[in-house]
C-alpha cells in the first residue's frame, strides 16, 4: 500500500515554507488514515498573508515556547444570568516572546499552525486545564478552543481518554469550543469529533460569529451544549431592534436544541438587560473580569448592570 501526502499552489510564493507545512499536513492526514490514500490540499496564494518581521520571529519563538514555559493559561469567567452560581471559565492561551512581551492568539495561532505546532498546543492547553479540574475538585467547567488540526487528529480522543484515566477526571467538566469557521471549512471533521468528544462526556460549545447568519444546519449537524455569540455587535444590541430579534430567534433554535447559549465580548453594563430581556443564559467579557491567571471570581454574586 502506498499513502501519499499532495500540496498544490495556485500561482508563486516568495518563500517555500507555507507550501512545505501544507504538504507535510496532507502527508500526515493520508498517513493516519487507510492504506492507498491519497490526501490534496491547496494553497491559495491570493489569501496567504505576507509575513512581518514580527511573524518571523515568532516562527522561530513558538517551535522552543513549549519547551522554554512560553505560554501562559488565563481565564474568564462565565456567568449566568439566570442564578446559576455554577462556576464556568473561558481557557484564553497566552505567549510570551524572547524579550518577555504578551503576544495574543490573533498574531501567534497563525504562524503556530504554519509551523505544524498547533496540534501539540492543543494537547499541552488540555492537558494543564485537565490537572487544574483534578486539583480544584468538583464543581467548576473549563471551556477550551481546539484547533482545526486537532479536530482532524484521529488519536487525540484516544489520547484524552488516557488523560481522562490517568487523572480520575470525568469528561463533563470540560467543554471544547469549535469556531465556526473550522465547522464550515471542515463539517465532517467537525460531526466526527464532536461525537467522539461527547462520548467521553465532553461539552460542545459552537461558536457563532455573527447573529445575521443561521446557526441551525450547524445545531442539525452537531449536537451542542453551548452556542456561543462572539462579537463586538452585542455590545451596541439595544440599538437595533433587527439584531434584538436575531438573537432571540438562535436563542430559541438554540433551546430547541437544548443548548445554552453563551454572549462573549460583553464589555459594559449597557446591553446587559436586555441580553437577560432576550434570553441570554451565560455571558463572558472584560464587563464580568478581564482574563486573569486566577480562578477567583464570586459567582455567588447576582450579575446586573
Amino acid at each position: 500500500g502506498c499513502n501519499a501526502g499532495i500540496a498544490l499552489s495556485r500561482g508563486s510564493l516568495p518563500d517555500g515554507l507555507p507550501l512545505y507545512l501544507l504538504a507535510l499536513e496532507a502527508c500526515t492526514e493520508a498517513r493516519h488514515a487507510r492504506t492507498n490514500r491519497v490526501s490534496v490540499r491547496q494553497l491559495d496564494v491570493d489569501v496567504v498573508p505576507q509575513q512581518t518581521a514580527g511573524d518571523r520571529e515568532l516562527s522561530v519563538v513558538i517551535p522552543r515556547a513549549l519547551d522554554e514555559d512560553l505560554f501562559r493559561l488565563v481565564f474568564q469567567p462565565i456567568a449566568s444570568l439566570h442564578g446559576n452560581s455554577v462556576e464556568k471559565y473561558g481557557v484564553l492561551l497566552r505567549l510570551h516572546d524572547s524579550n518577555g512581551e504578551l503576544v495574543l492568539p490573533s498574531r501567534f495561532v497563525l504562524v503556530a499552525e504554519q509551523c505544524g505546532l498547533m496540534q501539540s498546543i492543543d494537547r499541552w492547553v488540555v492537558e494543564q486545564v485537565v490537572i487544574m479540574l483534578k486539583e480544584r475538585g468538583n464543581g467548576t467547567s473549563l471551556f477550551v478552543k481546539i484547533s482545526s488540526g486537532s479536530m482532524q487528529d484521529p488519536g487525540f480522543s484516544a489520547w484524552l481518554n488516557r488523560l481522562f484515566r490517568d487523572h480520575g477526571l470525568p469528561g463533563n467538566r470540560l467543554v471544547f469550543e469549535i469556531s465556526e469557521g473550522n465547522m464550515r471549512a471542515g463539517l465532517r471533521h467537525a460531526t466526527v469529533f464532536a461525537n467522539r468528544i461527547r462520548q467521553l462526556g465532553c461539552g460542545i460549545a459552537l461558536e457563532h460569529n455573527d447573529i445575521s447568519k443561521d446557526v441551525e444546519p450547524l445545531l442539525e449537524h452537531i449536537s451542542a451544549r453551548y452556542v456561543k455569540i462572539n462579537g463586538q455587535a452585542i455590545n451596541h444590541i439595544a440599538a437595533n431592534r433587527e439584531q434584538q430579534s436575531q438573537l432571540k430567534a438562535i436563542i430559541a433554535l438554540s433551546e430547541q436544541h437544548k443548548a445554552r447559549v453563551i454572549t462573549g465580548f460583553v464589555e459594559n453594563a449597557n446591553s446587559l438587560q436586555l441580553l437577560w430581556k432576550c434570553g441570554v443564559h451565560y455571558i463572558q467579557g472584560n464587563f464580568l473580569q478581564e482574563p486573569d491567571e486566577a480562578l477567583d471570581f464570586d459567582f455567588g454574586e447576582e450579575v446586573s448592570g
